[in-house]
């Protein structure tokens, strides 16, 4: 915990006069400077014997020095400077001390204060005194603070016409008396109190927040304390001159006094020299400071208020995407069902052809729309890695075998190795694996024009981080510039132009790639020669899974079929407003062989559930009126009392983690993203149907 002052200021301006909490704060003040100038005339200043020297050595303990120490720590120099000036300049002038002396000596303290004050800001020392090493500099600045305070010995011996030793004597006491009180009395006060205090302080004064107003403080703090000693000097020249007059004043020979004269006059010079030299530094370093740092304020607010609207042009842009991602499924279920159902009807071959590539675009197009919201998704920091075992040989085959097809079109050899060392189930997120081989692996096979591409998993040592599992995807193609890598991993880059025109793309594969690969702890990169191939690697660290944990199963490669031995025979309620959606949802359940239902909105649903028993429950989570959450909920509701629960599927065009969890929190038992092909919906009614007739 780092010091933390308020500046009067700053406490002035946020309350104003007219809050009762600035009449505390100054009350609370007044009664701090008072109980200094009381115990100015406290008599606290015990006698030991110290034997080096052989004299009774005074320890003087200062109760206003020690008063003002703590006044800095739990509020700020510019509270405790007039308490500690004021108590002394009072007590030594009711006491008959000369006026010049007496301000010399008053200027001593709120001088070791302030010195304090910047060594705390300038070195931005801990005050949280429960660890050694805030006593550790809390010692080293009060015996600074010591040896300042005792300079003020010197005069005081001055005044009191002492001796050399016993100016020594009283010089060395000021120094032990004003550290052991520190030391003693300061910093356990401070211990028990300061953190405390603090958050108390913390709801009823905020500090400032912002970096320039400490780094003001610091600046007023130095120019209270280059005034200070300003001040001092010209007290302390003040004192020698009038100590000289006195000499003056006494029965001198003639040549003598004129010396003497000459040695007074030019004292005064100079030390007036010194004084205006030091005033004039300290008010222009003062002014150049706060000139600085009124435009570092001004670029601080401009930072400020330019990276928070980049904040929220991202939101902005986040919610853009998820909104555009839910309005573009929401078509794309029409276009990509209607294609099935067309695939599924009586068409020549021609026509199967032309539904075939429509199919092929659709698809593409929806890749491309995954993969916006995914990069819109890592840059909202929303992006969630699942831990769970899973089969690093299923989903290597499954990516192999998903893109084989294409390779072996194009007249290349996709070749998969995973080495015996690799353990048969890791721990991490398996989609999130096999999403960045099926990007790697879909980049060489669309950029190779003829050779091979071998992919290579193996086990590699990493040092200190342990075992790692290693990916690396080969290829024979065209190879990619070397001024093009550095940013190959970035949003939107792209390598040759005219490849990319010629096979299509956004850029943002090997971007997302980089992002999940480190989201997962891992690496990745890239070696590529022009003419030769490229080669992209990526690791990941190795955990192998227990023999107990099951990894899931993983979806299995083939055209979706559906026969009459299939069929289902369920009764069906489709919960959806949209007419294209109804329509081809309505068509693949009635390929499934079941009854279909329909209704508009979430009102039809629930009073449709209210009038008769269904199997199962299709619903559409963005409806009119009541929405599939709400209606789920109510369905919900309605069935405690019959104590039949309908399995109840989300279907929704919302492809988020948090849309699935809602779902679930509100009485959903599956989830079916849009656009939904006929195999998904297949088995999740199969799932779903096993699961309800169970419970029923």
């Amino acid at each position: 915990m780092l010091w933390q002052p308020v500046p009067v200021s700053y406490a002035l301006r946020r309350y104003g006069w007219r809050d009762f909490r600035a009449y505390l704060l100054v009350a609370a003040w007044v009664a701090a400077c008072l109980v200094c100038i009381a115990s100015r005339y406290v008599d606290a200043t015990p006698t030991i014997v110290l034997n080096p020297i052989g004299r009774h050595l005074r320890l003087s303990i200062y109760v206003p020095n020690l008063i003002s120490q703590a006044l800095m720590l739990l509020l700020g120099p510019g509270w405790a400077l007039p308490a500690a000036f004021l108590a002394s300049l009072l007590g030594l002038l009711r006491e008959g001390v000369p006026r010049t002396a007496s301000l010399s000596l008053s200027l001593v303290d709120p001088l070791a204060v302030g010195v304090l004050a910047v060594v705390y800001r300038g070195f931005a020392l801990p005050v949280d005194f429960r660890s050694r090493r805030s006593w550790g500099w809390f010692a080293a600045a009060a015996a600074l603070c010591a040896f300042i305070t005792a300079s003020g010995s010197v005069i005081w011996s001055e005044v009191n016409r002492l001796g050399p030793r016993d100016t020594f004597t009283t010089w060395l006491g000021w120094v032990f008396g004003s550290f052991l009180a520190s030391m003693g009395l300061v910093g356990p006060a401070m211990a028990l109190v300061l953190v405390p205090w603090y958050q108390l302080r913390g709801r009823i004064l905020p500090a400032p927040t912002w970096r320039g107003s400490s780094f003001r403080l610091l600046i007023a703090t130095i120019a209270g304390v280059g005034l200070t000693l300003a001040a001092f000097l010209a007290a302390s020249s003040g004192l020698a001159t009038e100590r000289l007059e006195m000499i003056l004043g006494q029965n001198l020979p003639p040549e003598v006094r004129s010396a003497v004269r000459q040695a007074v006059a030019s004292w005064r010079f100079s030390a007036w020299s010194g004084i205006g030299i030091v005033a004039v530094i300290t008010v222009a370093a003062v002014a150049i400071a706060y000139w600085w740092s009124g435009v570092w304020e001004t670029q601080n607010r401009v930072l400020a208020e330019a990276s928070q609207r980049a904040q929220d042009a991202l939101r902005v842009k986040s919610t853009f995407l998820a909104t555009v991602s839910h309005e573009l499924r929401t078509p794309m279920n029409g276009i990509l069902g209607m294609h099935e159902l067309l695939l599924g009807g009586g068409l020549n071959q021609e026509q199967r052809s032309y539904v075939s590539i429509a199919e092929q675009s659709a698809r593409h197009l929806l890749n491309l729309l995954n993969e916006l919201l995914d990069l819109s998704k890592i840059e909202a920091g929303k992006l969630e890695i699942c831990e769970a075992p899973f089969d690093v040989r299923e989903q290597v085959e499954f990516a192999g075998g998903l893109l084989r097809p294409k390779a072996e079109a194009g007249g290349l050899a996709l070749r998969l190795f995973v080495s015996p060392e690799v353990p048969r189930r890791i721990v991490g997120d398996g989609d999130r694996f096999r999403q960045i081989l099926l990007n790697l692996i879909g980049n060489s096979v669309k950029f190779t024009r003829e050779g091979s591409v071998d992919v290579e998993v193996e086990v590699v040592s990493a040092g200190r981080k342990g075992p790692m599992l290693s990916v690396s995807v080969t290829d024979t193609g065209p190879g990619i510039a070397p001024e093009v890598l550095p940013k190959l991993f970035q949003p939107f880059a792209q390598g040759d132009i005219s490849l990319v025109r010629k096979h299509g793309g956004t850029g943002l594969g090997l971007a997302i790639c980089k992002q999940l690969t480190e989201r997962m702890g891992g690496t990745i990169g890239v070696e590529s020669f022009l003419g030769e191939g490229t080669t992209f690697r990526f690791r990941l660290p190795l955990r192998a899974a227990e023999e107990e944990e099951t990894p899931p199963a993983q979806p299995k490669i083939g055209p979706p079929v559906a026969s009459d031995s299939e069929s289902l025979r369920a009764d069906v309620l489709l919960a959806e407003d949209n007419a294209v959606n109804q329509l081809v949802a309505q068509r693949f359940l009635e390929r499934l062989g079941c009854t279909v239902t329909i209704a508009a909105n979430g009102g039809e649903a629930i009073e449709q559930c209210r009038l008769k028993s269904f199997d199962a429950v299709l619903m559409d989570c963005q409806m009119p009126d009541i929405d599939g959450l709400e209606a789920t909920r109510r369905i919900r509701e309605n069935e405690l009392p019959k104590g039949r629960r309908v399995p109840i599927i989300a279907m929704t065009a919302h492809a988020e983690d948090a849309w699935r969890e809602r779902c679930h929190e509100v009485g959903m038992d599956d989830f079916l993203g849009k656009p939904v092909a006929f195999e998904e919906l297949r088995k999740t009614l199969l799932r779903c149907l096993g699961s309800g007739n169970a419970a029923g």
